[in-house]
């Protein structure tokens, strides 16, 4: 119980890192002191007493983690078997040792190469380790997992209001910066009223107009700084400033209804022209698509004569090659039917030779004939044809380039007055 007040005290004492570690350490130092009182007191009663042999059952010898026997320094035979070791039980419940250490601290105790006082002097100072899962383990960690907790929560609150601190101290120093800005503006503004309401007496009739320009202003001063400005402006004109205020937007109404109806009249004026204006560029844009219709046809009665021309040419001439052909191929035949006798047994195939070849001779010759004696009156012909439609071309280019100039100059003033007549709105 004593144990566990010390622990709960150490626990409830923690304020820091540094402080937590020197009363572990204090902690850990007493114990080992505790300790070892208690092991030289345990050591003085067993040296009074005779050690009984430990006995064996077949069991333990027949148990792999049972270690051989070995003889101690008073000839006694000892076994040690991990698993009838208790571990050593702490009053606290928090701290257990493992097997394995317990063995090395009791084969050190039992060997006789050191004297009591030396195994006092030389004693290995104990680490408490959880190495099971026992409530004592848990409560330690418990305990631990606690304090990490309260420590992580001051860290996170030492955050947190270190933002909200930097962010209020940015929030106020902003404002302030905006008080000093819109002091220095009133300031500002102030002394521009000023000096206008001075010199009111000596300002042009739109310069007296900016008077809406400044209420603003004068609706943000104190009572004593609107009070010196009524002063001055009703020493300079005989009214105060709201008064001159309500004037001069009386009178810009009336300006504006002025304005009003004369934009009206310019505005029908300037759509009067540009409809009038969309009239003749639709016109011009039905000339333009004539023109471009006509352009089209002549190109293609050109393109037309060009390919009779053409085949004139080739028909001409393919039909002189064929006359040319069926001469010789006639003259051939005819000789070769002249010179056979009429004895001969081919006689009969020449002479069908001979009349077919001069059948082909005449139709070759007249189709020549007739082409060559057309040819002439039929190229001139077309060529006078291809001269029309060259012409034609050309007007139509020419009118489709007119169509095209007023098109676009209708277009350009329809654009002129259309931004003019929007301006007025």
């Amino acid at each position: 119980m004593k144990d566990n007040d010390e622990i709960s005290k150490l626990i409830d004492s923690m304020e820091s890192d540094d402080t937590l570690e020197r009363k572990m350490n204090a902690f850990k130092q007493e114990k080992e002191r505790k300790s070892r009182v208690q092991r030289l007191q345990k050591n003085k009663k067993e040296e009074t007493k005779p050690e009984a042999k430990p006995v064996l059952s077949q069991a333990d010898l027949n148990d792999p983690e049972t270690e051989e026997p070995t003889d101690d320094a008073d000839g006694r035979t000892m076994a040690w078997n991990p698993h009838q070791i208790k571990e050593e039980e702490d009053s606290n419940k928090t701290v257990i040792m493992s097997d394995d250490k317990i063995q090395r601290l009791w084969k050190r105790e039992e060997s006789g190469s050191q004297t009591s006082a030396q195994k006092d002097a030389d004693a290995p100072k104990l680490e408490r380790k959880v190495v099971s899962g026992g409530s004592g383990g848990k409560k330690k960690h418990s305990a631990l997992n606690q304090e990490d907790t309260r420590r992580i929560i001051k860290y996170i609150a030492v955050a947190v209001l270190s933002v909200l601190l930097v962010v209020g101290v940015a929030k106020a120093v902003t404002t302030l910066i905006d008080n000093n800005e819109n002091a220095a503006e009133a300031t500002s503004g102030y002394s521009d009223l000023k000096k206008w309401a001075e010199s009111y007496d000596s300002l042009s009739s739109s310069e007296k107009q900016d008077i809406t320009e400044y209420e603003s202003i004068y609706n943000k001063l104190t009572d004593a700084e609107k009070d010196e400005i009524d002063a001055i402006l009703k020493e300079k004109s005989g009214y105060t400033f709201n008064q001159l205020l309500a004037k001069a937007k009386s009178a810009k109404k009336k300006s504006t209804k002025n304005n009003n109806t004369k934009n009206a009249e310019k505005k029908a004026k300037l759509l009067s022209r540009i409809n009038a204006l969309k009239t003749k560029l639709a016109a011009a844009q039905q000339d333009l698509t004539d023109a471009q219709n006509s352009e089209t046809t002549a190109q293609s009665t050109i393109d037309s004569i060009n390919q009779q021309l053409t085949d004139l040419d080739t028909n001409l001439s393919n039909a002189k090659t064929d006359y040319q052909s069926a001469q010789t191929a006639y003259e051939a035949a005819k000789k070769a039917y002249q010179e056979a006798d009429s004895e001969d047994d081919n006689y009969d195939e020449l002479e069908q030779a001979y009349n077919e070849a001069q059948s082909e001779y005449n139709t070759a010759k007249s189709t020549y004939d007739g082409l060559n004696a057309s040819y002439s009156s039929t190229k001139k012909s077309l060529e006078t044809q291809l001269s029309s439609a060259k012409e034609d071309l050309s007007d139509a280019q020419k009118d489709e380039s007119d169509a095209q100039t007023l098109v676009n100059s209708y277009t350009a003033q329809i654009n002129k007055l259309q931004a003019q007549y929007d301006s007025l709105d």
